[in-house]
């Protein structure tokens, strides 16, 4: 199970900062629900493909801790 956090939400994550890193807050994954006008350099383990569109299209970038491709792995 993912702990979940949505792109509308990162604002008042960073509190200011440029950069977030969303596993000091016990978040694995990004979805793309809501609105962001801030850049703001995430990293997280998992991202929606939704919420790295967002993300950059608001300046920032998205960071995946583990590697894979965001919005896409395979359960098993």
């Amino acid at each position: 199970m993912h702990v979940t956090a949505n792109v509308s939400q990162l604002t008042d994550l960073a509190e200011g900062a440029d950069n977030i890193d969303l596993e000091k807050f016990g978040i694995d994954k990004l979805l793309g629900s809501g609105q962001l006008n801030t850049a703001i350099n995430v990293t997280v383990a998992h991202a929606s493909a939704k919420a790295v569109e967002k993300v950059e299209a608001a300046g920032g970038s998205v960071t995946l801790e583990d590697g894979e491709a965001s919005g896409e792995w395979e359960e098993e």
